[in-house]
């Protein structure tokens, strides 16, 4: 009876470790899961935060940029930053006498070469960086073929950092090319001057000869068109240009340099195909176009002088050619400018035919 007792007792403290261990083994998985889920939920939270703070800088960035946005359009549009208008016009006529030997004829007219001309040119000066622009321009030919013509219908963008884009009808970019003169008198001498002031006059009085503007032709670029141009900034002196046209291009390189008392300005331009012709038995001529002109300015002399090739594409035909000088001396004798005494040579050959020389 003891003995069974006592086996009694020791399977009693036996369970009850059992069961105190499996309570402690139990309670051990019970805190484990509960710190794993704790921990659990700290990543989770850790990660969440993250996120929301990369949303939160992305939509302060998008903020940020938009302020900018805004600031940038007040700058645009401030309150005085209106646009200015600016009228302009000159009056311009001429009397012409000519005489071949036999027949001397006078007439009073207009000079088609600078003439009369109205224009408005209106800015808006966006900013620092930005004008824009527009110019409208009108001729003024009493007797002319056309009385009133459009000289200019353009707007233009002129970028302080890139360069001016013009679009629409203007001065192509070798408009001019031949005609860089620093003395003031770009017109008194100006060979272009001869071919139009006495254009209409044929040789030897006979109307089946060529007039003398069908052997005069400085081959002056594209003239104005409707076209669009790209002038660069300022390079050290240097500006090129190019343009496009419907049908024609050209790019020009113009330079403009003083040396202590000396002033240098210079422009060349080359044009794609163009062509000569006349409507009194000349041969016509077609090919790109190569010309230039230059300018030096010291004290009160000037000399100036252009050059240009039609670059023939017809085998038997030559290329027609020309070049020009006008030198000039400049002085105070008035005091409301100065005064100036010019003369001009130049030579014209192969415009109409091969060999003719003007």
């Amino acid at each position: 009876m003891g003995s069974l007792l006592h086996r009694l007792k020791i399977l009693r403290k036996k369970v009850m470790y059992k069961f105190n261990s499996g309570r402690y083994i139990g309670l051990f998985i019970i805190g484990y899961v509960s710190l794993f889920n704790s921990a659990l939920s700290v990543a989770v939270a850790e990660q969440s935060l993250e996120e929301l703070r990369f949303i939160v800088t992305e939509q302060q960035e998008q903020l940020d940029k938009q302020v900018k946005d805004i600031e940038n359009l007040k700058l645009l549009f401030k309150d005085n930053n209106k646009p200015t208008t600016s009228v302009y016009g000159q009056m311009s006529f001429l009397a012409v006498q000519v005489d071949d030997g036999s027949v001397t004829d006078s007439y009073f007219g207009t000079n088609s070469v600078n003439g009369n001309r109205l224009g408005v040119t209106t800015l808006l000066e966006q900013n620092d960086f930005l004008t824009l622009g527009s110019r409208f321009q009108l001729g003024f030919n009493p007797g002319a073929e056309k009385d009133i013509i459009i000289r200019q219908a353009e707007v233009f963008l002129d970028f302080a950092d890139f360069g001016k884009l013009t679009l629409g009808q203007g001065e192509t970019a070798s408009d001019d090319i031949a005609y860089v003169d620093l003395s003031g008198m770009k017109l008194a001498g100006r060979s272009s001057a001869i071919g139009s002031f006495a254009s209409t006059y044929h040789f030897n009085s006979d109307s089946n000869q060529p007039k003398i503007g069908d052997v005069v032709n400085e081959l002056d670029g594209l003239s104005r068109k409707v076209r669009v141009r790209y002038d660069s900034k300022d390079l050290n002196g240097f500006t090129v240009s190019a343009s496009i046209t419907a049908n024609d291009q050209d790019i020009a390189l113009r330079s403009d340099h003083n040396f202590n008392d000396v002033r240098l300005s210079t422009a060349v331009a080359i044009t794609s195909k163009q062509s000569v012709e006349s409507v009194y038995g000349g041969d016509k001529v077609s090919g790109k176009v190569v010309s230039g002109s230059m300018s030096v300015l010291s004290g009160g002399f000037v000399f100036t002088a252009a050059a240009g090739q039609l670059l023939a594409d017809e085998p038997s035909r030559e290329s027609p050619n020309y070049y020009f000088f006008k030198p000039t001396y400049r002085f105070n004798f008035f005091d409301t400018g100065f005064t100036g005494f010019s003369a001009s040579y130049g030579r014209f050959s192969s415009f109409m035919q091969n060999n003719d020389v003007a």
